[in-house]
């Protein structure tokens, strides 16, 4: 009975709800062994490149990394006129009164976690080995916190600003049946909770039953769910457990790309993913402010983070991520990343190293990296300095960001100093600044640390292309740090909030 609830599961995923009413042919879905649960792991609990650009980039639009250009070439007006909803964080920007209906921020975690389920569900029916089984069944656990963790970040507000036992989370699908048409929305502390519960299971199943040595970095494994951990330990504020599962990370894996040895290569580059713990496969992206048939894209880097990529550098030496390299020494970031861009699906491509169309993190999309998981270290120890007032916290932070930016500058780099710093606030400022640098473009991550860092007001500017501008404004803590649930979502559910 459970097997052919299984073939009646999978008609759903793989055809659709809608396909699936109509008269298709099931024959071929009967999966028996556990190989087969992973060809179903892998085709539809990861993301396809187009999906993976939600979790990578989509949010760039909603913050201060971004501004509005008066260009429009090529077919570029219908682009700007519906992001220009999302720029202005219009509630309606994902309904048909809007920017046109897209439930793909709701959808696709959602279509996502559905494939974990099943394999949660099935894989002990599944005939086969039994180490290769709870390797799949970590490989799940894992990828499922990784999306609740996504999901909460787009559609409630953060953990640090609300009461968690109360405040309205996303609704918990943990089985692949239907338990409940109509869910309710758990509360973020639910949410957190299972997102926590979901990552720990995953790392200790994928730690204790690695069946292939070496296996490809576009599978998740134990040390990325432990950098996941460290991540929504963060936004937790619950600092031991970062530090903790930082050091798990570090211990095994410290390594960094110096930037100067890459030259046109990156992060994700094969041969140079010194510090790739984790990725989504996204490569195909590489356009640029003016591509090869002349569009101008109405969105680019703003003005304030060009700024950004100029502070904080030792005397002459120039951080390589604002600067295309030794031919252009003498630019300045704010120079260089003024002519870098967002390509047609809102990706930030910046900042080159050296050449027109190289970034320093690549073509692959959101994931984890050991950099991420020295920031927020970094960022625990700088917390426990102030609660503890004991300066070992602040060289500990410190430590960690000098070592980040040993690799990201060019030679000449002087490391920071804890005196260079007059208070706490300073040297959290500085950490903040180094994640702004290092993050910009990647993850969702500059959005999330918005929300998370006191949810800042935000003007937003739009030039009109045929003159004229109007000035959208997103106020200190506003709701709309939390992007509305999309109306069709809402239509198919009234119990959701």
């Amino acid at each position: 009975m459970k097997i052919k609830m299984l073939n009646v599961v999978m008609v759903a995923i793989l055809f659709g709800c809608a396909d699936f009413l109509e008269e298709t042919s099931q024959s071929e879905v009967h999966p028996s062994t556990v190989t087969e649960m992973e060809k179903i792991l892998q085709s539809n609990a990861y993301l396809d490149g187009t999906e993976g650009r939600l979790f990578e980039y989509k949010t760039e639009v909603f913050t201060d990394d971004v501004e509005s250009q008066a260009v429009v070439t090529y077919n570029q007006e219908n682009r700007k006129n519906q992001e220009r909803w999302r720029f202005a964080w219009d509630p309606d920007m994902f309904n048909e009164t809007g920017g046109g209906q897209d439930v793909t921020f709701w959808q696709i975690p959602y279509q996502k976690i559905m494939g974990c389920n099943v394999v949660l569900d099935y894989i002990g029916e599944m005939n086969g080995d039994e180490v290769k089984r709870e390797y799949l069944r970590g490989e799940a656990y894992a990828l499922r916190g990784f999306y609740y963790l996504t999901l909460i970040n787009f559609f409630a507000m953060p953990y640090n600003a609300v009461n968690p036992a109360t405040e309205p989370g996303v609704p918990l699908k943990l089985i692949s049946g239907v338990a409940d048409v109509y869910p309710e929305r758990n509360t973020v502390g639910e949410t957190y909770a299972q997102i926590v519960a979901d990552l720990e299971m995953g790392a200790e199943l994928m730690k204790n039953n690695e069946y292939i040595e070496g296996l490809s970095l576009l599978r998740i494994n134990y040390l990325a769910a432990y950098g996941l951990l460290t991540r929504a330990y963060l936004y937790m504020e619950e600092w031991d457990n970062v530090i903790r599962y930082a050091d798990s990370v570090l211990k095994v894996k410290p390594d960094l790309l110096d930037l100067n040895m890459a030259g046109y290569y990156t992060v994700y580059d094969n041969g140079y993913q010194d510090e790739v713990l984790w990725m989504n496969n996204m490569n195909g992206l590489n356009d640029r402010a003016v591509d090869a048939l002349g569009i101008l894209y109405p969105f680019t880097a703003s003005v304030d983070l060009q700024n950004v990529y100029a502070a904080d550098q030792s005397g002459n030496t120039i951080d390589i991520r604002g600067d295309m390299g030794a031919e252009n020494s003498n630019a300045t970031a704010a120079y260089l990343l003024r002519g870098n861009y967002w390509d047609r699906g809102m990706n930030i491509r910046y900042p080159y190293i050296a050449g027109a169309d190289k970034c320093h993190r690549g073509y692959y999309g959101a994931g984890v990296r050991t950099a991420e998981v020295y920031l927020n270290r970094a960022e625990a120890y700088i917390a426990k300095y102030r609660e503890t007032g004991e300066e070992v916290f602040g060289q500990a932070a410190l430590d960690d960001l000098n070592e980040l930016r040993r690799h990201r500058f060019q030679p000449g780099y002087v490391d920071a100093e804890l005196s260079d710093f007059a208070n706490i606030n300073e040297l959290l400022d500085f950490c903040w600044r180094e994640r702004r640098r290092e993050l910009a473009g990647e993850g969702n991550h500059r959005w999330f640390d918005l929300r998370r860092q006191g949810m800042p007001r935000i003007d937003h500017v739009f030039y009109a292309t045929g003159g004229g501008t109007t000035t959208y404004t997103l106020e200190q803590g506003d709701s709309r740090y939390a992007l509305p649930i999309p109306q069709a979502v809402l239509d198919q559910n009234p119990n959701l909030r």
